[in-house]
């Protein structure tokens, strides 16, 4: 029974005490970041606030995990093994435990994640509709610019949603039948530009890990679900932005949005959004470009950069000391000892 606490009562401890306050010192970077950077960072700041979101979750779960990992491997927490239960074995496997422990948890949401993301933007049960596929089709093919979307556009009949960018490995663009009979073609390419640039974001990979990092953190949602919600909808304002900077209309994009907006339930990762205030600033700025159109903007986002951290916030503990790790293991000894003793 001893070499089962660490493994369970110290991945609670995690998850309860050292996650929480990432997800609040990171609040406190974007607070921050929010009052001293100036406003022509707005770029910089939209994609500090996904790598915030993101590593408040990953840092403490890698780091940990990989310390679990590290000790069990090199045998530098059989110390605390016998310090705590006179452990006699050269090699302690609690930590190995405790690292499998945190990567289940982690596993589990994400898996669960993923599934309830899919099947609440495409039902399994969704038809295509060929005559109005064959209409936007045609549309991408007569448009340079939107010829990477070539093969990768689906109508289905009865979607819930407008129109959005699905697809974790191979992302494509998935329409309502309604929203297409709605637009003319304008509007339509429009939509079409849009989604595209939420595309070459890798946008649904993104939603998908930053929903994951929420949900993963108990207190997550507390802190940074309001961080997580401006960012998405940041993101919305780069697509428009994008979208007429490389060759949309301004207007008709303004259109597209209007009429999903009218049919959208909830809002998601798609074109339209059901906020009024949130809608009128998106139909502004667009017919703003109409007078000024923007230049475009760097396509390098904080993705690359949040893999390349979290690559490395994995390896660190193995090459430096894993005194957090004994840490807890000593509390989750010392707890669980003086409530039973």
């Amino acid at each position: 029974m001893t070499e089962a606490i660490f493994p369970i009562v110290g991945a609670v401890l995690v998850l309860l005490f050292v996650m929480p306050v990432s997800a609040m010192l990171a609040r406190v970077v974007l607070v921050a970041a929010d009052r001293f950077m100036p406003p022509s960072w707005f770029y910089i700041q939209q994609e500090l606030r996904y790598f915030s979101v993101v590593m408040a979750s990953a840092a403490p779960l890698l780091w940990f995990a990989s310390a679990g990992l590290h000790q069990a491997e090199s045998g530098v927490g059989s110390k605390v093994c016998a310090l705590e239960h006179a452990a006699t074995e050269s090699l302690c496997p609690e930590p190995w435990f405790f690292a499998l422990a945190l990567v289940l948890y982690a596993m589990g949401f994400a898996l669960t994640r993923s599934s309830s993301y899919r099947t609440r933007l495409v039902p399994r049960s969704a038809r295509r509709n060929a005559r109005l596929e064959a209409r936007v089709d045609a549309l991408v093919s007569a448009c340079p610019e939107l010829r990477r979307l070539e093969g990768y556009c689906e109508v289905i009949d009865d979607l819930t949603i407008p129109i959005a960018a699905v697809g974790i490995a191979q992302p494509r663009i998935v329409l309502s039948a309604e929203f297409v009979q709605q637009l003319d073609d304008d509007a339509l390419v429009g939509a079409l530009h849009h989604e595209l640039e939420h595309v070459r974001g890798h946008d649904p990979l993104r939603f998908l890990i930053a929903a994951w990092a929420l949900r993963v953190n108990p207190w997550g949602r507390i802190f940074l679900h309001g961080e997580l919600s401006r960012w998405r909808f940041e993101r919305e304002l780069q697509c428009d932005k994008e979208a007429v900077a490389n060759g949309a209309d301004a207007a008709a994009i303004a259109h597209a949005i209007v009429t999903a907006a009218r049919r959208s339930e909830r809002s998601v990762a798609a074109l339209g959004d059901t906020d009024g205030r949130a809608l009128k600033l998106r139909v502004e700025l667009l017919l703003a470009y109409q007078e000024r159109p923007p230049a475009r903007s760097s396509r390098h986002s904080a993705f690359g950069a949040t893999v390349a951290a979290a690559v490395v916030w994995a390896l660190l503990p193995h090459g430096g000391r894993t005194w957090a790790l004994d840490a807890v293991h000593v509390v989750a000894e010392t707890t669980v000892l003086a409530i039973t003793s």
